[in-house]
């Protein structure tokens, strides 16, 4: 069954397990770093206390070692997550050095984390399909974190990204965009926007979880706040109305 939580980034984790119980939510997605790592235990040990999962988890480390990976993977199994986003570069594509440096580590990383219980995914930002299909064909055993937000940027069709990847997403952020302009740079995958909460911008969020439904996703979906005032002032009503918003979709 699929559940709605929350990001846990730029604020203590106390803070936001306790305002996660405060609004009633089940699942939150923790941040991972080596400086970060120091809380894990006693973060899990906090959010069984009350109740909620901590059943994703991502880190925007790069480059990641072997042993990072081991290190990311052991705080991952004690606080019961169940996959693990990384955030490797883009590769470049006729470069089979690189190529060949991406396919064993992350392979190797892939099995580290098959040990530990725990699914290795790559992620949406600054990814598409071409890089998704690269990174798939040199490693077979990675999964995938989706975003609509990035794919409706880049003029993309997020509904048929869903159904094109649905084996493979193991994780979905959950973040809204109103454009600023009606200049498109789909060539650079860039589209001029603000974001917002789920259900406060254009995309369809009915529709992406229709698709989840479909494809059999069955993970947390994520609110992910962005922009300004929603990381700052709007923090919490961002996160009330995107969960209202979301549930709406949910039985």
């Amino acid at each position: 069954m699929m559940r709605i939580g929350f990001r846990i980034c730029g604020r203590p984790y106390q803070e936001c397990l306790r305002l996660a119980k405060q609004l009633g939510f089940t699942d939150l997605e923790a941040e991972w770093s080596s400086a970060l790592s120091p809380t894990y235990r006693p973060m899990g040990r906090m959010a069984k206390k009350l109740g909620i999962k901590l059943s994703a988890v991502l880190t925007g480390t790069a480059p990641m070692s072997l042993a990072d990976f081991r290190h990311a993977f052991e705080d991952c199994a004690a606080i019961g997550a169940a996959s693990f986003t990384a955030h490797p570069h883009a590769l470049p594509e006729d470069d089979t050095g690189a190529h060949g440096q991406f396919q064993d580590l992350f392979s190797a990383a892939v099995e580290l984390g098959r040990k530990a219980g725990v699914k290795l995914a790559v992620h949406s930002c600054g990814l598409g399909p071409a890089q998704w299909d690269l990174m798939f064909r040199l490693v077979p055993g990675l999964s995938l974190k989706y975003d609509p937000s990035f794919s409706a940027q880049a003029g993309r069709n997020y509904v048929a990204e869903i159904f094109r990847y649905g084996p493979r997403i193991v994780h979905v952020h959950a973040k809204d965009e109103m454009p600023l302009t009606r200049t498109t740079d789909y060539n650079s995958g860039i589209i001029p926007i603000t974001y917002a909460p789920a259900g406060m911008g254009q995309i369809h969020w009915g529709s992406v979880i229709a698709a989840l439904y479909e494809v059999g996703y069955e993970g947390q979906i994520a609110i992910e706040p962005h922009s300004h005032y929603w990381c700052t002032t709007g923090y919490e009503r961002g996160l009330i109305l995107a969960k209202r918003h979301l549930e709406q979709f949910l039985a």
